[in-house]
C-alpha cells in the first residue's frame, strides 16, 4: 500500500514537473518586454555590449541547468514506467531537481543584478521600474490563477 501511494505521489510530481517544463512552452512576459525595457534605457554601445554579454553567459547556465533537470526527469520517468521503485533514488533525484531549479532562479537573479550595476542612476530608476510592475503584474496572474483554480474554475486536469 505504501509503495502504491509512493507510486501515485511521484507519478504526480512528475506529471506536474513535465507539464511545467515544456519545451514549446511561451516565452515569460518578462522576456517578451526585455527589448522594450533595453530600448527605454538609451544604453551606450558599450552597455550594449556587456548586457549583451551577461545575457549569453546567463542563458547557457539556464541551458545546462535545464538540461540536468530534464536527464533527473527522464530517470525518474523510466523508473516508474519499469517498476523500479527505488525510494532513496527517487528522492534523491527529487531533491537534484529542486537545487536545480533554485539554481536557475539563483542565476537569474544575478544576471539581473550585474545589468543593474551597470546602469547610470537615471536608467537604474528605469530598470527598477519597469521591473518592479512586471513582478507586481506576474504576481497578480498567478494569484488570480490559483485563486480560479481553488474555486474550480479553468481547472487544470493532468
Amino acid at each position: 500500500m505504501k509503495k502504491n501511494m509512493l507510486l501515485i505521489a511521484v507519478a504526480t510530481l512528475i506529471s506536474f514537473g513535465l507539464i511545467s517544463a515544456q519545451p514549446n512552452k511561451p516565452k515569460r512576459p518578462m522576456f517578451q518586454n526585455m527589448g522594450r525595457i533595453f530600448s527605454q534605457l538609451n544604453l551606450t554601445a558599450d552597455q550594449q555590449k556587456q548586457i549583451n554579454d551577461i545575457m549569453y553567459n546567463q542563458r547557457q547556465k539556464a541551458i545546462d541547468l535545464q538540461s540536468s533537470i530534464e536527464k533527473n526527469r527522464l530517470e525518474l520517468q523510466r523508473m516508474i514506467r519499469n517498476n523500479n521503485i527505488d525510494d532513496a533514488k527517487i528522492l534523491s533525484l527529487v531533491d537534484d531537481n529542486s537545487k536545480l531549479q533554485a539554481q536557475l532562479k539563483s542565476e537569474r537573479v544575478k544576471s539581473w543584478l550585474a545589468v543593474y550595476k551597470i546602469l547610470t542612476p537615471e536608467q537604474r530608476e528605469t530598470w527598477t521600474k519597469a521591473f518592479g510592475k512586471l513582478g507586481s503584474e506576474i504576481g497578480f496572474m498567478r494569484n488570480k490563477a490559483h485563486m480560479l483554480r481553488k474555486f474550480g474554475i479553468g481547472q487544470k486536469w493532468w
